[in-house]
């Protein structure tokens, strides 16, 4: 195979881990806000709980509820080693190459001394970053585990916050209203006079 066609197909690969590099990113980002949503409501569910329910139903919801942030805690790990502290290896910027490229004009194989530099190049940061985006996506795939076994917990939390009636908030609950002291200030009732204006 020339050399000109490896070079076409490297820096192709090249091309294509960085995109791919950019994909896992953003579906990091997806899940992390999944995992987000998922926290905000169950801190509202855990903030306005009521604690005169069933006994068994309580301790139910409780237990979903500290499931779900285990697991959830555990995908947030696996999500944070996938988006963060990865280092990925990138071509020399193009005015070091071309001062390369001039060092070896007075050679006689400049071309081809030339391309064999950057096979070399795109070879290294292709194949560093294939392994970089292999490790991340395991670690991906390994979260959205976690993510789906939360996502039961969290439904079973749900429902049992919902079917229960747990909301302390909630429209349907009875109203108590209990007085500690009570002053009432009784004002004279003052009768007004109506004339009779007739003949």
């Amino acid at each position: 195979m020339e050399k000109q066609a490896v070079l076409d197909l490297y820096r192709e690969q090249y091309s294509l881990e960085i995109g791919r590099k950019d994909a896992i990113t953003s579906q990091c980002q997806t899940r992390f806000a999944i995992i987000v949503t998922e926290v905000s409501l169950l801190i509202y569910m855990f903030k306005t709980f009521a604690l005169e329910a069933n006994g068994y139903v309580l301790a139910g919801f409780v237990a979903t509820g500290v499931i779900t942030v285990i697991l959830v805690c555990k995908a947030g790990v696996l999500l944070s080693s996938a988006y963060t502290g990865n280092e990925y290896s990138y071509l020399p910027l193009v005015s070091e190459i071309d001062a390369y490229r001039k060092e070896l004009e007075s050679v006689e194989s400049a071309g081809s001394q030339f391309i064999d530099h950057l096979l070399e190049e795109y070879s290294a940061c292709s194949g560093s970053n294939a392994k970089l985006n292999d490790k991340r996506l395991s670690l991906l795939n390994r979260s959205l585990n976690y993510i789906r076994y939360s996502a039961i917990a969290f439904a079973l939390t749900g429902a049992l916050f919902i079917g229960a009636d747990l909301d302390s908030s909630s429209p349907r609950k009875p109203l108590e209203v209990e007085f500690d002291s009570c002053s009432l200030c009784l004002k004279s009732n003052t009768s007004t006079e109506v004339k009779d204006e007739r003949p």
